[in-house]
C-alpha cells in the first residue's frame, strides 16, 4: 500500500518536474532566438548608418 502511494506521488512529481523543465527549455530557446534576431537587426542598422555616413560626403541632403 505505501509503495503504491509513493509511486503515485513520484509519478506526479516527475510529471510536474518534466513540465517545468520543458517550459524552462522553451524560454531559453526563445531568448536565444530573440537575441540572434536582435544582433541581426543591429548589424543591419549599423551597415545602413555606415552607408549613409559614406554617402553624406557627396550628398548635401544627407549632411542635413
Amino acid at each position: 500500500m505505501a509503495e503504491t502511494i509513493v509511486s503515485v506521488i513520484a509519478e506526479v512529481l516527475l510529471g510536474k518536474l518534466f513540465s517545468l523543465a520543458s517550459n524552462e527549455i522553451g524560454l531559453v530557446w526563445g531568448v536565444q532566438k530573440d537575441a540572434r534576431e536582435l544582433v541581426d537587426t543591429l548589424t543591419t542598422i549599423k551597415a545602413a548608418l555606415l552607408d549613409a555616413e559614406g554617402k553624406q560626403i557627396h550628398n548635401q541632403k544627407l549632411k542635413v
